[in-house]
């Protein structure tokens, strides 16, 4: 304890001697260690934002599964189909209670209208299609259950399509499109949505939307397998710990589905190909490179300890002599100058800690009023961390000025004025 004391008694006094240089000194340190909790923080709220806003696009809380063929070892085995009973299942899964499941089947087909062709894809929906693929309408109206349950011939059209076949139309009454052979009534224009993601399901505005039922009636499945299904889609609720949460959808969703279909995978979840990683390689790469400037400023403030170290050890070269000559051992001299230098480092730490945390706040703050969806982040690494790194920039700089105090000659110290 008394060590500790007279420790922190010289930091003191080093402090009141000069408090400008003092102050100087612990800036670095103090940068370094605020831009690794500020870094960190931002970037967690940064990829955060980044899939909230991204949403809209890319669908990003929707866990897709296609069909595929089985691996060739499994080729030969008994398996399912995709269909609704795997809906179903899903559904009725505890795990998946806060999730929406839904299917959907579509085609491509070339539609007309008063002799202008355009291809388009023709989907199967349901009344709450709006909901799950987070649609609007603005014009007319979307499918209703009555459409459903009457299997009425009737569509609503992606606005793409819309533009380019009937934007001359004063209105919605009596425009038809055809395809297949069928006429399907204009009922309603969806808006604009914005289009990215795997193979660009997302196309709403080159779709052409027609109720379930009288899809099933138009385009029937093949192998007379009324019940089967393109795509299952499995939508989280909520966007908070989204990264997380749909990893663990996207394992739960296979581990349902292979046990329904006797542990063979004849099919595909999105999010398990390796150019889908592409995204997490390139945030991780930024990340590395980002919080390799906060280390970068904590060397350059383990610098500036260092060099206040030995302007210490050469303004208290007597003292130095003095305790040498009193029978003050080498190893007491190095210990307490590398003391100093951790001390020094670690308050510098300390501060620089408070300082991120605030500055995370205030700007999370800042850009969430700016940008949207930006929460505030602390994660629990960084402060640790910070503090911990400044620590050992304070040992590793502050080594050679306590190693150079206790080097001293005792005599030629006492002689130093």
């Amino acid at each position: 304890m008394a060590i500790l004391f007279e420790i922190l008694r010289a930091v003191w006094q080093s402090f009141s001697a000069n408090r400008t240089r003092f102050v100087l000194t612990l800036l670095g340190v103090v940068i370094g260690s605020s831009s690794l909790v500020l870094l960190s923080g931002l970037l967690e709220g940064g990829k955060e934002a980044l899939l909230i806003a991204s949403q809209e696009a890319a669908e990003d809380d929707l866990v897709q599964v296609r069909r595929a063929n089985a691996p060739e070892k499994q080729a030969g085995r008994t398996t399912r189909s995709l269909d609704q009973g795997d809906v179903e299942t899903l559904e009725e899964s505890r795990l998946l209670r806060d999730a929406t499941v839904t299917s959907l089947r579509d085609t491509e087909r070339k539609i007309t209208y008063r002799g202008k062709r355009r291809d388009a894809v023709i989907v199967g929906a349901r009344p709450d299609a709006l909901a799950i693929y987070r649609l609007t309408v603005t014009k007319g109206r979307f499918l209703s259950d009555d459409d459903l349950a009457g299997r009425r011939k009737v569509a609503v059209v992606g606005q793409k399509v819309w533009t380019e076949l009937f934007a001359s139309a004063p209105s919605l009454d009596g425009l038809e499109v055809k395809t297949a052979g069928d006429r399907y009534g204009v009922i309603g224009v969806l808006a604009h949505k914005p289009a990215f993601g795997e193979g660009g399901p997302w196309q709403w505005d080159n779709r052409v939307m027609l109720p379930e039922s009288t899809f099933a009636l138009s385009f029937p499945s093949g192998e007379g397998r009324p019940h089967d299904t393109d795509r299952i889609f499995v939508r989280l609720a909520g966007v908070k710990y989204l990264a997380a949460r749909i990893d663990q959808v996207r394992d739960i969703t296979r581990a349902t589905l292979l046990r329904r279909h006797y542990g063979v995978k004849n099919f595909r979840i999105s999010g398990e190909r390796e150019e889908d990683a592409k995204g997490e390689l390139i945030i991780g790469i930024i990340s590395l490179l980002i919080l390799a400037t906060a280390v970068i400023s904590l060397v350059v403030g383990g610098i500036n300890v260092m060099n206040i170290m030995l302007v210490s050890v050469s303004e208290r070269t007597r003292e130095i002599g003095i305790r040498r000559a009193v029978g003050a051992p080498r190893v007491h001299l190095l210990v307490q100058f590398l003391a100093e230098a951790v001390v020094t480092a670690g308050c510098g730490g300390a501060l620089g800690v408070a300082l991120g945390i605030g500055l995370t706040f205030g700007a999370a703050a800042v850009l969430n009023r700016v940008v949207g969806g930006w929460s505030f982040h602390i994660t629990p690494w960084a402060p640790p961390l910070a503090l911990g790194s400044a620590l050992l920039v304070g040992a590793l700089f502050g080594w050679f000025p306590a190693w150079k105090a206790s080097r001293l000659d005792p005599v030629e110290a006492l002689r130093f004025e």
